[in-house]
């Protein structure tokens, strides 16, 4: 109190609860004065201590009784200064709580935990007014107007009112078309709490992917709305479950509340020419990057990247089509949008460095993850790249077949392939079709081995 002129010894708080409490539900969870603060685990309806003071330089005791009468309902925590030498009060100018000074020395508390009834109905008001004695003064009702002066009437605020909410809330995602061409799919949910309630406090929402499990997409969001990134041809189940701001939680849905068919086809044609190319070691060359987005989705924020091996170093560009981060080995070329049927096109120009076999890769991709694309180029710097002998049986005729453009090659055939000096060179004179060369030979009873030397 601050109006008071000495420490208190004795404080006495009575409690009587309502029955619309589960008085068996009853916990201890805290008590305190001064600079003093106990808490107790749950489980706690009954406690009694004696706890050392000191207070102007007087050392003493206060004893603490907290409980509950489960007969009755009622609450009492007593806390009374004893001097443990003589099982006495202290001197009446020594107590444990000191007079209010605004430092908070002169306060105290008690915190306990209580559920209500099972079974009450929304809007049932609950409201909890204690009564307390200072030294065997006449009791203060919590709720008093003035401390001082009962007769001044109460204030309602002070009556600790509960309101219950004893449904939980109700919610749904709205409906989606049954097919969908969007890989960002806007998804919304609404809910609603029940007459009298507390309203709905937030939502989680979940999806299910081609009839899986159900996965949290969003936790706990209090947004009614969001955008999901779907992927093609994947069939996709939304379910909502709300929790009102008493902390009712509705019960997850068994089957989804809605549901859409991606059908969106995302896909690129994507090619580099040539594939593959001889080249000596002091030469520049150029190949072309084409891009074009044949699927059906129009796609956003395309780049393409090309890193080049150590075999070679970039010289310069040409495009028509958005920017280009160049680098000596690296560019990256940002296409921007690109909706179906566009296309664009790049010509590289770069410098041989170092011989040998290197693989030059190519990747194009959107920002949305919907469509993805590689591919690679090899060059043959300073070496000769291997040359593929095809062996076919054809109208009981062995057709062997090679690239025109290995002609300085020759057919060689042997009946050992250990002895290495067996290997001779074919008679039948070869044809040259188009890009292919070819040699028919008859099919016979013996062992042959064939291979492509330089003369």
């Amino acid at each position: 109190m601050t109006n008071a002129t000495a420490p208190a010894q004795q404080v006495v708080i009575s409690d009587q609860l309502s029955t619309n409490f589960d008085w068996t539900t009853f916990n201890v969870s805290e008590f305190g004065f001064g600079d003093l603060i106990v808490s107790f685990p749950p489980g706690v309806q009954q406690f009694q201590t004696n706890v050392p003071y000191s207070y102007l330089g007087t050392n003493f005791q206060v004893q603490i009784q907290i409980g509950i009468n489960l007969t009755s309902g009622q609450v009492s925590a007593t806390f009374r200064s004893i001097d443990p030498t003589t099982s006495l009060p202290p001197p009446v100018n020594i107590g444990f709580l000191p007079p209010e000074d605004g430092t908070g020395r002169g306060q105290g508390h008690v915190t306990y935990t209580i559920h209500a009834k099972a079974g009450l109905p929304t809007g049932t008001q609950l409201v909890n007014v204690a009564l307390i004695s200072f030294d065997n003064e006449p009791q203060i009702a919590t709720d008093q107007l003035d401390d001082s002066n009962p007769a001044a009437g109460i204030d309602t605020t002070k009556e600790a009112l509960i309101t219950l909410d004893s449904v939980p809330p109700t919610s749904h995602v709205l409906s989606l078309p049954p097919q969908s061409q969007l890989l960002q799919v806007p998804v919304s949910w609404t809910g609603q709490d029940d007459s009298g309630g507390s309203g709905v406090g937030s939502y989680n929402i979940y999806v299910s992917d081609n009839g899986g499990a159900w996965t949290n997409w969003l936790a706990a969001t209090t947004a009614t709305n969001a955008t999901f990134q779907a992927r093609p041809q994947h069939t996709y189940g939304f379910s909502s479950q709300a929790r009102d701001n008493a902390g009712n939680l509705e019960t997850q849905h068994l089957t989804a509340d809605a549901t859409t068919l991606i059908v969106a086809n995302p896909q690129f044609q994507f090619t580099v020419t040539p594939v593959s190319t001889n080249l000596n070691s002091t030469a520049t060359f150029s190949y072309t990057i084409t891009v074009k987005n044949i699927g059906s989705l129009n796609l956003s924020n395309v780049v393409m990247s090309n890193s080049m091996p150590a075999g070679i170093s970039l010289d310069y560009v040409e495009y028509g089509r958005g920017s280009c981060d160049i680098e000596d080995t690296y560019l990256l070329w940002s296409l921007g949008n690109m909706n179906t049927n566009v296309s664009a096109t790049m010509g590289v120009t770069a410098d041989t460095a170092v011989n040998g076999i290197w693989t030059n890769s190519f990747v194009v991709a959107d920002s949305q993850g919907a469509a993805a694309a590689n591919t690679a180029q090899i060059l043959y710097i300073g070496v000769l790249p291997p040359v593929l002998l095809n062996i076919a049986l054809t109208n009981n005729q062995v057709l062997l077949s090679w690239p025109s453009s290995a002609g300085n090659f020759g057919l060689q055939v042997t009946t050992n392939f250990i002895a290495s000096a067996s290997w001779a060179t074919v008679a039948n004179a070869p044809a040259t079709n188009g890009s292919t060369i070819s040699v028919s030979l008859p099919v016979t009873r013996t062992n042959q081995f064939f291979r492509l030397r330089i003369p």
